[in-house]
């Protein structure tokens, strides 16, 4: 029920305006002054003020003046009660800020649809303000969003750039020497110089291939076209077409293993793993592979450093890069992890780190 403050010096008052409230069914506390009145109102708000006017020391006036003062008080209405019945005394009611001005004695009907009204009014305006308060926080929480939404554009364009830039400078300076000074270059050179075109559009190819994936895992547009895949021999495939000296790698994985994954998206995973091993690790590596319940495990070891500690909760970030001597010797985006754990979610499993007791790094995707 809906509490009300009655306030007045008399007595015989307030029991008067109870006995008038009662049957209504509201919840009715009473004070015997402003100064108990503002106490009140202080410790539990209530709903609805019935004020009056001519009191001793603080008077309704000073009440109502402290009460729409204060902004977690001044949304409750407030209803001077006075025996005087003038345009002055009104005035200065009103002026104070009460919504509405009964005269002494006060009729029980028209106190009933006052004080109803009244209420209703600020349950409305209660209800209201709730719903700005809503949606001032969720437009607060959307632009937030968008700002850092805006922030991974720009950081993207700019790492993009950054990247598309190398290969890209390396093409167009191969290609004009070749064109330029054809007939002056000897075959080794223009051999040298179509092998370097060849390996800096691979290199370009690669990054964008990056660029897409991570947007459309960040798009929410990628889609997974999963089938029953041979584990071991998606690893061994995996090897074969590696640029890297694989032959030393360790692979310990059931012949029988089978798991049902989209090919294209694993023997991705498989290669950014074994990518960072050589890149990052050291010798020697391996893959382990092993039914764990209902999914397949593939763990990617390699003997190198590890990730610093401090590294390990951004590992799977995009643009992520540890600030190592390993990593400032070779080249990357950072794309690779976060398009790893991305294409394991999209197969319904996910991707982790996980540190190792001795060097080295382990990463695992399920």
């Amino acid at each position: 029920p809906a509490s009300i403050l009655i306030v007045d010096d008399e007595s015989q008052n307030r029991r008067l305006l109870e006995a008038l409230l009662t049957p209504e069914g509201y919840a009715l506390r009473t004070a015997g002054g402003g100064k108990q009145a503002l106490a009140s109102i202080a410790q539990d708000r209530p709903d609805l003020i019935l004020l009056d006017f001519l009191m001793p020391e603080v008077d309704g006036r000073q009440v109502a003046s402290a009460v729409k003062a204060d902004p977690a008080t001044r949304n409750i209405p407030i209803i001077m009660l006075t025996a005087l019945d003038h345009r002055e005394a009104r005035l200065t009611a009103l002026g104070a800020g009460v919504e509405e001005f009964l005269t002494k004695p006060v009729d029980r009907a028209e106190l009933w649809l006052r004080v109803r009204n009244l209420l209703r009014l600020k349950e409305l305006g209660d209800l209201l303000e709730h719903h700005q308060g809503t949606l001032e926080a969720e437009v607060a929480a959307r632009t937030a969003e968008l700002q850092e939404a805006n922030e991974a554009i720009r950081s993207y364009t700019a790492v993009a750039a950054h990247d598309l830039r190398t290969p890209l400078a390396s093409i167009i300076g191969f290609s004009a020497l070749l064109t330029d000074g054809w007939d002056s270059l000897s075959e080794e050179k223009r051999r040298k110089f179509v092998a370097a075109i060849d390996r800096q559009s691979h290199n370009l190819s690669t990054l964008v291939d990056g660029l897409l994936a991570s947007a459309s895992i960040e798009g929410g547009a990628l889609s997974a076209s999963p089938e029953l895949v041979v584990v071991r021999a998606a690893i061994d495939r995996c090897l074969e077409l590696s640029p890297w000296d694989t032959a030393s790698v360790v692979v310990s994985c059931s012949p029988d293993l089978v798991v049902r994954v989209d090919p294209a998206h694993l023997a991705r995973i498989l290669d950014n793993y074994l990518q960072n091993a050589f890149k990052y690790g050291q010798p020697p590596a391996r893959v382990e592979a092993v039914r764990v319940r209902d999914l397949v495990r593939v763990r990617v070891l390699d003997s190198g450093p590890g990730v610093p500690p401090e590294f390990v909760s951004s590992l799977f970030g995009r643009f992520a890069r540890a600030d190592t001597a390993a990593t400032r010797a070779q080249k990357g985006t950072g794309l690779g992890l976060s398009i790893v754990r991305g294409l394991a979610e999209a197969n319904g499993g996910h991707a982790r780190y996980e540190p190792t007791a001795a060097h080295g790094s382990c990463f695992v995707v399920e």
